[in-house]
């Protein structure tokens, strides 16, 4: 069974292309079980891998001597396994005050930037299959479309997650069979945590309707990523077909219906909402119901008018839709009434 796990490893890094011969390679160690089991699985591979091994743990400064014990526990077990290690503490809690999120996101966060300035090819972390399965259901519940349902990716820029391929018992099965330690942290059994509720109630219930609900469930997740990307693409054609950017009004956005009018539903959704996005200069909190709103409005009669989120208008003026960011001042010729 080691060796099972270990296989997938190796091939799910080569079938995605996560680490070259020579590279260096810095892993995410918290503590856990899953940061562990992929500490251990690449210091066995890294001499056939040819990669340079290197280790960051990031103590957030949440859970008092608990976390300092993790960051302790760390050190010493990258240097029985001759790993070289940077541990770094950062003050989750007064990033959270800081930046007005909330104290995972800070914590969240506050890790990426640490991880920002670690001096490897590739920084890997130790997401898995349930990992990969809780974020397609938590995101689908939050109506986040198909962007959301992608999930995780198995490479992005430098960042490498070789543990996508496994589930979580067969990481505490590598875990068990060699003996090897690792912390628990007690904030994972809070269910008032929304992603605690979905591994320890909802993912459990799916798994009795049918045992391979983790596997379809990623499998989807690998779907929806390929027509992610196949959509960005069209969409991204399409805008440049029909949309004009920052056309001299006042950074106004300027969609041509002629053409927009042609497009298949989902590309011009996609569309609409990037140009949502570009106008707003964020994509947090733009959802279905906007989009739904300027493609309403594209349908009707001209002179029409909406109010959006965030200060953003859009107006129908024969044809044309024009989307006119916060702060955009309306024209001295009254093109707006």
């Amino acid at each position: 069974m080691e060796s099972d796990i270990t296989g997938k490893v190796t091939d799910y890094i080569s079938r995605h292309g996560m680490i070259k011969q020579g590279g260096s390679v810095c892993v995410a160690v918290s503590g856990g079980a899953d940061s562990m089991c992929l500490l251990f699985l690449l210091h066995d591979m890294a001499d056939d891998l040819g990669i340079t091994l290197s280790a960051v743990h990031v103590e957030h400064g949440i859970r008092g001597q608990a976390s300092l014990d993790d960051m302790t526990f760390v050190k010493g077990e990258c240097e029985r396994l001759g790993i070289p290690v940077e541990a770094v503490r950062i003050d989750a809690k007064a990033l959270a005050e800081e930046t007005g999120t909330t104290l995972e996101e800070a914590a969240r966060n506050g890790r990426y930037r640490v991880f920002s300035g670690i001096d490897a090819d590739r920084i890997a972390l130790a997401h898995h299959m349930n990992d990969q399965a809780e974020t397609f259901l938590f995101n689908s519940v939050r109506g986040s479309g198909i962007r959301g349902l992608r999930g995780m990716e198995p490479v992005r820029g430098r960042y490498i997650r070789p543990l996508l391929c496994v589930t979580r018992r067969e990481i505490e099965d590598f875990l068990s069979r060699r003996k090897i330690p690792y912390r628990t942290d007690l904030t994972n059994e809070d269910l008032n945590i929304a992603r605690n509720r979905i591994r320890h109630a909802v993912i459990p219930e799916l798994l009795k309707v049918n045992d391979g609900a983790l596997r379809h469930i990623c499998e989807t997740a690998e779907d929806a990523a390929l027509l992610e990307d196949l959509l960005a693409e069209e969409a991204g054609r399409a805008s440049d077909d029909c949309v004009i950017y920052g056309d001299g009004r006042a950074g106004v956005i300027t969609v041509d219906l002629d053409r927009f009018e042609l497009l298949h539903k989902a590309v011009a959704a996609r569309v609409i909402k990037e140009a949502l996005i570009r106008a707003a200069g964020r994509s947090k909190d733009i959802g279905r119901r906007h989009v739904e709103a300027v493609l309403s409005l594209a349908r009707g009669m001209s002179g029409r008018h909406i109010d959006l989120i965030y200060g953003i208008k859009a107006y129908k003026e024969f044809r044309r839709l024009m989307i006119k960011p916060p702060g955009a001042y309306e024209l001295s010729d009254n093109v707006y009434p």
